[in-house]
């Protein structure tokens, strides 16, 4: 007999089975031992974690020993404050914090608005503080009471905060001023991000910096610099640097970066050169990336001209660097200022050279990328993250390196097209001219969904140009993570 799926037996039997499921997983959870239940709710919402009370008796409390805490007001600066629901945000963070337990707090996560009750949540800062929080992550939207584009007033932290000894990560979001006292001391601090604050001036800035002698990491994401003509960015275990641009407003007037740092291992920067930075007396550093973007949306080209010059005097300082990552549009910023193409660094300790784009192809002919693979003797690996085009090839369709770059004879392994299409003459061009030229090729790396026509392609051109390497279909992955080969 062939029973119906939606039968009333069948269903009888499913809620019957779900049912002891759910009641064999409630009992696992009621044996587990208080901690381990105080655990698992540190990974919950604390509005969630707080309905748990209501499950029994036992219950009841168990949420107020989580050392986690996350309030999110969910209200972006554009929209119209609810007076009741606001009232009740700020009742519920009060009331979370004065029932929780007296313990330590691993992390607390604030992320709302600041009226004219900037008093109530110094307040909760204070709490926060006292109970030696270790990670703190404050994103406050102030508002002014003329509207949402109305000048605001600087943020107040109370001082406890910059003094702060029990703190190891912090994270600050504040579209504003935020005044600084003149006694800050992070003793433990490691992490620090800081985004969209503008700064009053040099003085502040420094005291801020100066202020974290452990600093690991940090993070400088679309802060205002109008205020400020120079930051020096150094501390002994510095190993990673952040920093984000948003704006287009390049000027010959900017703020100066000086960075350095003898543990330093990570420089990355995204953004148009609105500002300057130089990189030096960093020995140890051995990744970099430099995302320019919006090269078309810049204008002038006394602007493009600056940024350009900017550009080369970032690169200068990032010649120690095994693996670089840049973009087509800062090759091209290169490009704007000629003159100084001759005198691109060397880089004698590149072995990975990534090109990484959102929206198209590089230049494969591009006078920037020959420089800098010139420039690379050692080159071992070599990524296109959106493929190649070749614009002479419409002049030539045989086109060819020359001067052919050092490290296509030595050292260079691998090349990567994450993105290929066999119907572009363009970049299968590209593939012959890497088989003729690379004797050193070990492996051509394509993404794993191209058409079968179009690997047998691709083997035919390896067959003919009579290379040694391999050619392989790569599952691609986000970038960065390694490959797994088919």
């Amino acid at each position: 007999m062939i029973m119906d799926i939606n039968s009333p037996i069948r269903n009888a039997k499913s809620l019957k089975l779900g049912e002891q499921n759910f009641d064999e997983g409630k009992s696992i959870i009621c044996s587990l031992p208080d901690p381990i239940i105080h655990h698992i709710l540190s990974f919950l919402p604390t509005k969630d974690a707080v309905k748990t009370s209501i499950l029994s008796k036992r219950w009841q409390f168990l949420w107020t020993f989580v050392t986690n805490f996350e309030f999110d007001e969910k209200l972006s600066k554009y929209e119209v404050v609810n007076e009741d629901k606001r009232r009740k945000f700020m009742s519920f963070v009060e009331r979370v914090l004065l029932i929780s337990n007296s313990s330590d707090i691993r992390r607390f996560e604030l992320f709302c608005n600041v009226l004219s009750d900037q008093c109530r949540i110094n307040t909760w800062i204070h709490a926060v503080i006292k109970r030696k929080v270790q990670k703190l992550i404050l994103r406050i939207i102030v508002r002014s009471e003329l509207g949402p584009f109305a000048e605001v007033k600087p943020v107040s932290l109370p001082h406890c905060f910059f003094t702060c000894e029990s703190l190891k990560e912090l994270n600050l979001e504040f579209k504003c001023v935020l005044n600084l006292p003149s006694h800050i001391c992070y003793p433990h601090l490691k992490i620090l991000s800081l985004s969209q604050i503008k700064f009053l001036d040099d003085h502040s800035v420094q005291r801020l910096l100066t202020s974290c002698p452990k600093l690991v990491k940090l993070a400088l994401h679309a802060c205002d610099w109008d205020n400020v003509k120079a930051v020096y960015i150094s501390a002994p275990l510095l190993e990673v640097i952040d920093i984000f641009e948003e704006g287009l407003c390049v000027k010959q007037s900017c703020c100066q970066f000086m960075i350095s740092g003898s543990k330093l291992k990570l420089f990355r920067y995204s953004g148009d050169f609105e500002n300057d930075y130089c990189v030096f007396d960093a020995p140890s550093l051995e990744k970099a990336e430099i995302i320019q973007l919006g090269l078309e949306a810049m204008g002038y080209s006394l602007n493009v001209q600056i940024a350009a010059y900017r550009g080369y005097k970032l690169l200068k300082g990032l010649t120690n660097v095994k693996s670089l990552v840049v973009t087509p549009d800062f090759l091209e910023l290169l490009a704007s200022a000629e003159e100084l193409i001759p005198y691109l660094p060397s880089l004698p300790n590149l072995t990975y050279l990534a090109v990484d784009e959102y929206e198209y192809a590089v230049d494969f002919a591009c006078s920037r990328l020959m420089k800098m693979l010139q420039k690379s003797p050692y080159l071992e690996s070599l990524d296109f993250k959106w493929g190649v085009s070749l614009s002479t090839y419409k002049e030539s369709n045989d086109w060819t390196l020359d001067p052919v770059p050092p490290c296509f004879s030595s050292h260079l392994k691998t090349v990567t097209f994450r993105i290929f299409s066999a119907s572009d003459e363009e970049e299968l061009h590209v593939v012959k001219v890497l088989l003729r030229t690379a004797k050193s090729l070990e492996k051509l790396r394509f993404p794993s969904h191209v058409e079968e026509e179009t690997r047998t392609l691709l083997l035919n051109l390896l067959e003919e140009s009579g290379s040694a390497c391999d050619i392989v279909f790569v599952k691609l992955r986000p970038f960065y993570e390694k490959h797994e080969e088919y």
